[in-house]
């Protein structure tokens, strides 16, 4: 397919949506639109997990998207949010079925962990969160709590982490959502997830996340996204329930020379208020970032007397 036509395409629909925003027929076109988008993106992740409509322009590094994709993740977005919110002048009934029906396809594509609802996640959550219902956000971690140690799992078994990153992105859109701690959250009456669950749902990604790092910690990117979410979810715990088992300080990503993300999920992590972490945890990270530096230093030295 000619990726330029399919660019078109994309932008012809992102027009005609804001032409018929609040229009009697535009719950039409969104539901047209809503049927496309999700097929779309079900045919993406089963053809390939770096290519979109048979792109021929891979991108080697994890998690980038092409600026079709992009395209293709906003107008997502867009139809996505049309649907949820439903503004449409249609009997409150039909309404509230075709938002559960559009919010339901994006929980189920969450719940699989394919990468692209998950990129088309992100983006709705950055661009529409302050008008989106926080209900429908609980409604969508709840389904990728449920899931989450599969996705873990079939990416340290398959070795494709597209998946998994992108779910980690959508994490930590929804912790700035949803604000942590829990006793900020309000959840309605209505819902099947409780206060204790939603609490229970986030010590599960970390517990995950703890069991997990070992394996995933040499993709760079994954275990950035992976600790920036730990350090967003460090900063809300009030009660220091976030504990860091021992034997994760010993995984090689916290005994070479730190990245930024693992720099501020260690100092965010032994900085809590009330909390200055166990002191031998402390003394074995200084060493090795310690050993760390100093291994460059050496290595610069080194290097510097052979270009003599």
């Amino acid at each position: 397919h000619d990726r330029g036509l399919k660019d078109a395409v994309i932008l012809y629909a992102r027009v005609q949506l804001n032409l018929t925003r609040g229009a009697a027929d535009g719950s039409a076109l969104v539901e047209q639109l809503l049927d496309v988008i999700c097929k779309e993106l079900d045919q993406s992740n089963i053809c390939s997990t770096n290519l979109l409509w048979n792109d021929t322009a891979k991108d080697d590094k994890c998690g980038t998207l092409t600026s079709s994709q992009y395209s293709l993740m906003e107008l997502a977005a867009l139809v996505f949010y049309r649907a949820c919110v439903s503004t449409s002048k249609a009997p409150s009934a039909e309404k509230r079925a075709r938002r559960e029906h559009s919010a339901a396809h994006l929980k189920e594509g969450l719940m699989k962990g394919k990468w692209l609802w998950n990129a088309a996640f992100c983006c709705l959550t950055h661009k529409y969160c302050t008008r989106i219902s926080k209900d429908l956000f609980i409604y969508w971690f709840e389904g990728i709590c449920a899931n989450f140690e599969r996705i873990i799992n079939d990416a340290n078994m398959e070795h494709a982490y597209d998946g998994l990153l992108w779910t980690l992105r959508s994490l930590q859109g929804l912790s700035s959502v949803l604000l942590l701690p829990a006793s900020s959250v309000e959840i309605s009456p209505g819902s099947s997830f409780t206060l204790h669950e939603f609490d229970r749902g986030w010590h599960t990604i970390w517990s995950c996340l703890m069991r997990g790092l070992p394996t995933f910690s040499n993709v760079p990117s994954v275990a950035d996204a992976a600790l920036m979410l730990l350090r967003d979810m460090i900063l809300n715990d009030q009660m220091n329930t976030f504990i860091v088992p021992q034997d994760v300080w010993d995984i090689r990503l916290f005994k070479r020379l730190p990245s930024m993300s693992v720099l501020c999920f260690i100092s965010c992590y032994f900085s809590r208020r009330g909390s200055q972490g166990d002191l031998r945890d402390t003394l074995h990270l200084r060493r090795n970032i310690s050993r760390a530096v100093l291994a460059l230093l050496n290595w610069k030295e080194c290097s510097t007397l052979d270009e003599r």
